[in-house]
């Protein structure tokens, strides 16, 4: 069939609603215009797809992981992902009305698509949908036992890993950023927050970094659960801000002491004046059980290297993810490629492009995440 993709929905879109007997206007369709629907019409078209084949007849043989894994299943990766998400609100019950409240949640509880109603601009209805594709699965997990299995290198790394697993991979056929996201939102559903106030720091632009590159920093923090999270570079307080949320002591490091003031109001963020690599020595002797480490602060290719060999003269006695910010940045890149990865024995594994990053204004590279997993125990 010689046609686009959204074509192609469009044309089957049209056939389900003659087989089920849909009203032409009314839900569903009232979907595909409703101006609150914080997606684009692609995304709200493959949605609506997915529910409209779950009601014409329950795909139960079809468990989520398969939709997310199967290479024979004739549909593009981020389409296989929104018709995922149409099955299961479908599933679920969950309302296509972003005003309604979701299934057995206090009225004042955002539904699935209330929880993005007022993403910011700079997300994409890729991402926001990937979000709610998580905080679908988690949900489908306790109610409709459909959600993704525990990992399996929750086996060998603990619980920590049973959902953080599929952060780096578990054969999922999406990319990095979708899978950020997706973890994401299943930990945020699963945490002590509001899936709103889950969303504030993901959507929030004064974190001067992309939807993606939160979603990987807080999905970390927050597999990882309660504890110290230690962020070089504070800026504007961003990062500091959204890791408040989900640990229980944040340390900020910037070299410039005014910047204290952008987190002066945030009761567990403690900062520190100084260079990176010279507070972060004194920063992880006090704290060797801190499991993130994020560097966005000195981005010289000098200051890379020195950041990164501070972080990794210190023992890591249970797995420590460290994040370096800007690795498409020349001079940031140059600094990592630099670094003799294979040779420390700290590093279990490294991805000096877990996120891709993307040409500025004048063309110059910038953003992206290098992930790095340091451990110093046994295995």
């Amino acid at each position: 069939m010689n046609l686009e993709g959204e074509a192609r929905a469009f044309i089957l879109l049209g056939v389900l609603i003659e087989r089920l007997g849909q009203p032409v206007s009314g839900t569903p369709l009232d979907f595909l215009t409703d101006p609150h629907v914080n997606l684009e019409r692609e995304a709200r078209t493959l949605i609506l797809l997915g529910v409209l084949i779950e009601r014409l007849g329950p795909s139960d043989s079809r468990t989520p992981l398969d939709f997310l894994t199967d290479p024979h299943l004739n549909l593009a990766d981020e389409a296989r992902t929104l018709v995922l998400l149409g099955v299961l609100i479908e599933r679920l019950g969950e309302s296509l009305d972003p005003a309604a409240a979701g299934p057995g949640r206090a009225p004042t509880s955002p539904s699935l698509f209330s929880a993005v109603a007022g993403a910011s601009a700079t997300s994409t209805s890729r991402e926001r949908a990937a979000f709610m594709l998580g905080v679908a699965l988690e949900r489908a997990s306790r109610t409709a036992g459909g959600g993704l299995p525990p990992h399996p290198l929750a086996t060998s790394l603990g619980d920590d890993w049973s959902i953080l697993g599929y952060l780096v991979g578990g054969g999922l056929r999406m990319d990095a950023a979708s899978r950020a996201l997706m973890v994401f939102g299943m930990l945020a559903e699963r945490s002590d927050v509001t899936l709103a106030e889950a969303c504030e720091p993901l959507f929030d632009d004064r974190w001067q970094m992309s939807t993606a590159e939160r979603a990987v920093i807080l999905s970390i923090a927050c597999a990882f659960g309660p504890g110290v999270v230690v962020d070089a570079g504070t800026f504007l307080g961003g990062s500091a801000r959204g890791l408040s949320r989900f640990c229980e002591r944040v340390i900020t490091i910037d070299w410039d002491p005014a910047r204290a003031v952008n987190v002066a109001d945030i009761p567990n963020v403690e900062f520190r004046s100084g260079t990176a690599a010279e507070v972060l020595a004194g920063v992880l002797a006090e704290h060797p059980g801190a499991r993130l480490v994020v560097l966005d602060a000195d981005h010289s290719e000098a200051g890379v290297v020195a950041e990164v060999a501070e972080v990794m003269r210190h023992p890591a006695p249970l797995p420590r993810a460290m994040v370096i910010h800007d690795s498409a940045m020349a001079t940031c890149r140059r600094g990592l490629d630099a670094i003799a990865w294979d040779e420390h024995p700290l590093v279990r594994g490294v991805d000096l492009d877990f996120t891709p990053g993307a040409p500025n204004a004048t063309g110059e590279m910038g953003g992206g995440i290098a992930l790095v997993w340091l451990y110093s125990g046994p295995g």
